[in-house]
């Protein structure tokens, strides 16, 4: 079980590396920030189940799924731009 301040921490440590990874698949900085934001929130309510050895793991597994979502809904937006 993680502690707030843990993650916390790990938020210090790994934003800027999770920041690049993202920014060097979209181009929107506020998007980029928001799902790095996402993923700690994430970490936050599943801390109960996440331990210090593993969290690394997690936060990459879940940024590339926020990732993939965000890919997902962009292109659900915009076939139905394109059909209305």
């Amino acid at each position: 079980m993680l502690s707030r301040l843990e993650i916390e921490s790990a938020y210090e440590q790994y934003k800027g590396m999770m920041m690049s990874y993202i920014l060097e698949r979209i181009s929107c900085f506020e998007t980029a920030e928001d799902l790095v934001q996402d993923v700690f929130a994430n970490a936050i309510e599943k801390r109960d189940s996440i331990n210090s050895g593993t969290l690394k793991a997690f936060l990459i597994k879940s940024l590339s799924n926020a990732l993939k979502d965000y890919h997902k809904k962009s292109k659900e937006l915009l076939i139905l731009d394109i059909t209305s």
